[in-house]
């Protein structure tokens, strides 16, 4: 069985920073919803953090983007951009990955325990692709 490609968009490479401005945005937002007890803005910013972390993972070490509708596609990618390197991280975003629907479209209510165990894969992966990128000028 021959198997599919995954659907991406080229990016330039230069641009990875806006994507982690992006992500560093929504995961000081999720923070801050955390000491709020804002858990349903909590969650969607841990959910977006980890999104565009892994854009500007993929940008930098690609130059691409997932356009894929599946979020197993994109934890491919991950894994073809770093390998065994990748393997914990690739378990933190799938996690918050796997709530992105129940979160977003449902008309379910997330618990705090729910959402700390967002926020917390959300913010391991956050860390791990802080590691990974230059510096540059991101914040």
């Amino acid at each position: 069985m021959m198997s599919e490609k995954i659907k991406t968009k080229k990016v330039e490479q230069s641009r990875y920073s806006n994507y982690f401005k992006k992500a560093d945005s929504f995961h000081k937002a999720a923070g801050g919803c955390l000491k709020e007890l804002n858990y349903e803005a909590a969650a969607l910013a841990s959910i977006h953090c980890v999104i565009s972390a892994i854009d500007a993972f993929l940008v930098f070490k690609l130059g691409v983007r997932s356009s894929s509708e599946r979020h197993s596609d994109v934890l491919k990618l991950l894994a073809e951009a770093c390998g065994a390197d990748s393997k914990q991280a690739i378990k933190h975003a799938d996690a918050v990955l796997n709530e992105k629907t129940v979160v977003e479209y449902l008309d379910v209510l997330v618990t705090e325990k729910q959402v700390l165990e967002l926020y917390k894969h959300a913010d391991r992966f956050f860390c791990w692709v802080k590691e990974r990128i230059p510096r540059g000028n991101r914040s």
